[in-house]
């Protein structure tokens, strides 16, 4: 990372005496895309570019970060638009990370948490018919995960749709007894 710290100080002759003396790996194939000697393929260095983002995050580094994300973004399928939506909803960025989500949607993503991340976001601003869309989404794909039933039946309880919020119920109470939705929507709804 000390080339790094010479990119940061826009240093990039002497970032690349010292990228050129390191061994070929992810990071070196990255930080060269960073100063323009190459520009590596995605598949090469997603894991290095996820992190270098997340790093940069945390350092407050955002001139560096939106350069990095510009050379790669263009790139991204629907699993990298997923986990770039979940790194700026980690790191508060809410916008970012709704846009993220609806790309990744758009492209059939197979992730739940993306589909029930944006149902909740629909529930807040009142879109409850889209909200159950996605919610049944993110409940087609993990059948298993209390959460997406959890908020299918409080979309019914708000939609006054009491039959349909009693099924959600009964489908839960015959997977987990313990687990009663009523008492859940309940306590969700106090803020705990």
């Amino acid at each position: 990372y000390t080339s790094l710290c010479y990119i940061i100080l826009k240093n990039l002759d002497r970032a690349k005496d010292i990228l050129w003396e390191l061994e070929d790996s992810a990071d070196k194939k990255l930080f060269l895309s960073l100063i323009g000697d190459m520009r590596a393929r995605l598949d090469d260095i997603r894991e290095s570019f996820f992190q270098l983002l997340s790093f940069l995050l945390k350092i407050n580094e955002f001139e560096l970060f939106n350069d990095v994300l510009n050379i790669y973004n263009i790139d991204f399928g629907r699993d990298d638009y997923a986990r770039y939506g979940k790194m700026m909803q980690d790191y508060g960025f809410e916008e970012p990370a709704v846009q993220s989500y609806i790309i990744a949607a758009e492209r059939n993503c197979q992730n739940a948490e993306v589909y029930r991340y944006l149902a909740q976001k629909a529930m807040e601003k009142g879109m409850n018919d889209d909200a159950l869309v996605m919610a049944s989404n993110a409940l087609n794909l993990d059948k298993t995960d209390i959460d997406n039933y959890m908020l299918i039946y409080r979309l019914y309880t708000i939609m006054n749709k009491n039959d349909e919020a009693e099924l959600i119920d009964k489908i839960v109470k015959e997977m987990y007894p313990e687990i009663n939705l009523e008492e859940l929507a309940a306590i969700a709804h106090k803020g705990f």
